[in-house]
């Protein structure tokens, strides 16, 4: 299982993480600001066991910074293993909850973030957002038909989930920004 035996620096405030093992799940937290660094394996494992998360979730952020603010601006950090600048992204598409993530080594959670995380897994979040992917790609399939279906020159109207629209306003990108807002 993924994880590191030498030290990782906080992409948040660069003090040295601690690493510790909660249950079967290893995973580095800091002792400044209480953000959290797993390893890509150990937190698809972590969001895939039900008692697991229940176990990281109570147990995470026990250290909490009491006299620091919380960051407020948007940053982009680097991996604590390669360096590289991370990716910034919302967690399931839906949660309202942004991550940082290095495709090759892990996920970075600043504080109580990995436990909004597993509680959003835990209410059935994910399940949600799958669900919500196949209506929105049902809808493009649905939205792609019918421009392939229009005669040229001619404006088609149909019903599209409850949004009357034509071939000529799918060509509008205040529309098509309309119908992606709707369906995301």
């Amino acid at each position: 299982m993924g994880g590191t035996d030498y030290e990782l620096h906080c992409p948040g405030c660069d003090a040295i993480m601690l690493a510790v093992r909660v249950g079967v799940t290893p995973l580095h937290e800091c002792p400044e600001c209480a953000s959290t660094w797993l390893a890509s394996d150990v937190f698809t494992n972590l969001c895939t066991s039900r008692d697991e998360r229940g176990m990281v979730a109570s147990s995470v952020g026990a250290i909490i910074p009491h006299d620091k603010p919380a960051q407020a601006a948007v940053r982009y950090v680097p991996c604590p293993e390669c360096k590289k600048v991370m990716n910034r992204s919302n967690f399931g598409q839906r949660s309202g909850i942004i991550i940082d993530v290095c495709r090759s080594h892990g996920v970075w959670l600043e504080h109580d973030e990995l436990r909004r995380v597993l509680t959003f897994v835990d209410s059935g979040g994910l399940q949600r957002a799958r669900e919500l992917e196949r209506e929105q790609a049902a809808a493009e399939r649905q939205l792609a038909s019918l421009m392939r279906g229009a005669p040229s020159g001619q404006p088609v109207t149909r019903s599209f989930t409850s949004i009357s629209i034509t071939s000529e306003d799918a060509a509008n990108p205040l529309l098509h920004e309309l119908l992606s807002s709707l369906f995301s």
